[in-house]
């Protein structure tokens, strides 16, 4: 009997994995939440542009001398359509002006002082500051730190949050500070790595990368990277289904939720945590608080937190107006949630030592919307004498 393998989730790294699965000879289905497979990864017209192809609207290519990936579009029958970016020059919009990107670099470390004060970018405080340390020689980096704690000695705050912050943190969608350097930057990991200048180490690299160049440094696919994920799932078939988390739910006796970002920026996204949170009734968020036998905690903590998870600030209604300059959140508290809640945290506090209940709320400031709860949930505390 062939295995069976369940892939959760249907962005490229999930169909990649059933792909394999699949050519491996196993039976393999793929679930994901969403009504599309794909992820991030999408391509489409823009609107309003009156461009005559498709842009890639996320990822809009990948590195030529991974294999995997070429591997992949070979084996889909898109090897013909691999196309690779033009020699066109990359610019930074900064200052009201395009500036081009200062070459040579290593992912947005410039390691050239004069390359980098004819771009603009730089003040020349900025310059001579980067030039006072590139040459400076450094001990070996014996342990992963943040990108930050290696590169800004190196170039300097200027050159490090005009150049490489923007560029790294942008790909990782964090903060280069808090940046793994080993993770997040391996070439400059290496390099630091290496001890020395970060100009003879970044210069070396850059001179073994173009001997060691018999190709392109990017691929993409023609017509946008979204063919990959549609001839994908094209091949994969009834094996991929949509929109599988609530009905998964709704047939488990018990859900273990993992951490969901919500996205920053993104007009209309509804947190998929409050659309299962009301979809389930899914009211109360416990936190359990209790001290544990350990040098330095407080002592004598035990209690639980009972948070109402679906209205105040968490009932998702939200609006933007005159024209983005203002928003506005509505803090929607009811009766019937008010009393719901605390009925729930009075049978809590009934059975467990010493049956303190206590009441937080904002009612001094927000009387109508937490002076609604206050009320509910004095009125609910006085069926619970005692």
């Amino acid at each position: 009997m062939n295995e069976r393998v369940v892939v959760v989730g249907g962005g490229i790294t999930g169909l990649a994995a059933a792909h394999e699965a699949r050519r491996q000879g196993l039976d393999v289905i793929v679930l994901e939440a969403a009504t599309r497979a794909g992820g991030k990864i999408d391509s489409g017209l823009v609107d309003g542009a009156e461009l005559p192809f498709p842009v890639d609207m996320a990822a809009d290519g990948f590195l030529a001398r991974q294999p995997e990936v070429v591997e992949l579009c070979h084996e889909l029958g898109l090897g013909d359509d691999l196309v690779a970016p033009t020699g066109a020059q990359a610019f930074i919009w900064a200052d009201g002006a395009l500036r081009s990107i200062p070459t040579p670099s290593v992912l947005g470390v410039p390691f050239e002082p004069d390359t980098v004060a004819a771009t603009g970018l730089i003040s020349e405080a900025g310059v001579a500051d980067l030039a006072a340390r590139v040459d400076i020689e450094h001990e070996p980096l014996a342990h992963d730190a943040s990108v930050g704690e290696v590169m800004r000695p190196r170039v300097g705050d200027e050159v490090f949050e005009r150049l490489v912050d923007p560029l790294l943190g942008g790909i990782n969608a964090g903060n280069a500070d808090g940046l793994s350097i080993e993770a997040g930057a391996p070439q400059l990991f290496a390099a630091a790595c290496v001890g020395g200048s970060l100009r003879d180490t970044l210069r070396a690299q850059v001179t073994a990368g173009q001997a060691a160049a018999g190709g392109p440094v990017f691929n993409g696919v023609e017509g946008g990277n979204r063919r990959i994920i549609d001839t994908l799932v094209e091949q994969l078939g009834s094996r991929v289904r949509l929109g599988q988390t609530v009905a998964a739910i709704e047939r488990a006796d018990a859900t273990l939720l993992g951490a969901v970002t919500t996205p920053p920026g993104i007009r209309g996204y509804r947190s998929p945590i409050l659309a299962l949170r009301q979809r389930f009734e899914l009211f109360a968020n416990l936190r359990p608080c209790r001290s544990l036998p350990h040098p330095g905690s407080r002592e004598g903590i035990d209690l639980v937190i009972v948070r109402e998870n679906t209205e105040g600030l968490y009932a998702g209604r939200e609006r933007v107006e005159e024209g983005g300059e203002r928003a506005i959140t509505e803090r929607v508290i009811t009766r019937a949630a008010s009393e719901r809640i605390a009925r729930f945290a009075c049978e809590r506090a009934r059975g467990r030592p010493p049956r303190k209940l206590t009441i937080v709320h904002k009612a001094n400031v927000l009387r109508e919307s937490d002076g609604l709860f206050r009320r509910v949930a004095l009125e609910v505390a006085a069926g619970y004498p005692g």
